[in-house]
């Protein structure tokens, strides 16, 4: 028993030499991105390209409300058959999807744009924490943005020296 208690504080020490010996940091990759030129300019190209994708958008909506003003007009004088509003109701929804279709589109094509400006960036980012990581030899750096870490008092902020490494001030 005893050897077994002796054991036991021997893990216990060893495992706190281990944590003593460990280098922890932190950063708010979100405030770091804010400040970078290059995602300033995807922002604004990633903008140019929604804008562009918009104008269709809009043309259609416009076609369906015109096309629904003429069918209500058309229903409230008496002067269209059943058949032929049927017709026209088929027609409306058949837009209505078009629309909806376009619009999920343009939500797709957005993210895709939006993840091409954007990875090299990340990428740029990450090997410059990665390489601060190993030159500082730090045994783990946290993204305090995410809210993975609630405690970061022990950790060293290491924001500026990523962003000294991206050749930011």
């Amino acid at each position: 028993m005893k050897k077994l208690s002796f054991l036991f504080f021997i893990t216990l020490a060893f495992c706190a030499s281990l944590q003593a010996q460990q280098k922890i940091g932190h950063l708010n990759s979100g405030n770091l991105l804010e400040q970078l030129p290059a995602v300033g300019k995807a922002d604004t190209m990633l903008a140019k390209y929604r804008d562009s994708l918009v104008v269709k958008g809009e043309a259609l909506v416009a076609k369906f409300e015109t096309d629904y003003k003429a069918y209500i007009e058309e229903a409230n004088k008496g002067t269209l058959p059943p058949v032929q509003a049927k017709q026209k109701e088929e027609a409306l929804q058949k837009q209505q999807q078009e629309i909806e279709a376009y619009r999920q589109e343009m939500d797709q094509k957005i993210g895709m744009r939006r993840q091409a400006y954007l990875k090299p960036i990340l990428e740029k980012v990450d090997a410059a924490i990665k390489a601060i990581g190993k030159e500082k030899n730090y045994s783990f750096i946290f993204d305090t943005s995410t809210g993975g870490t609630l405690f970061a008092l022990e950790g060293e902020d290491v924001t500026a020296e990523v962003k000294a490494k991206l050749g930011l001030k």
